[in-house]
């Protein structure tokens, strides 16, 4: 089996992300560099669990800078509260998707994307 280019696998990650909010059900994300913006479109709190504490993740080149790890307690912590209250997280989840309906098209996101990349190009 190929191995796929680290950037692939977070892209079909992040799809797949997006794929579960825009189905009403509640992610629970990382706050780090690649989630924060879905995290800020999703009113924080209010469209999804965000873990806010994140260890940070150090290598000799500095390409990981912003990164951070997820403790296993916080995931844990923050499972418990979804599996003690279904009925914040089911609001949650439709907040979630009403948000990813309007703001998180691939329309607009291809638009932005492609937008970025005319500034290196």
């Amino acid at each position: 089996m190929p191995i796929l280019p680290f950037s692939i696998v977070l892209i079909i990650a992040y799809i797949y992300i997006l794929y579960r909010a825009s189905y009403s059900i509640p992610s629970i994300l990382s706050a780090n560099t690649g989630h924060l913006d879905l995290i800020y479109s999703l009113n924080s709190s209010r469209g999804c669990y965000p873990i806010w504490h994140q260890t940070p993740v150090s290598d000799e080149l500095d390409i990981l800078v912003g990164w951070g790890e997820t403790l296993v307690e916080d995931i844990l912590q923050t499972l418990e509260q979804v599996y003690q209250n279904p009925h914040e997280a089911k609001i949650r989840g439709e907040y979630g998707a009403a948000v990813m309906r309007s703001k998180w098209t691939w329309r607009s996101r291809l638009k932005e994307f492609f937008g970025m990349l005319e500034n290196y190009l």
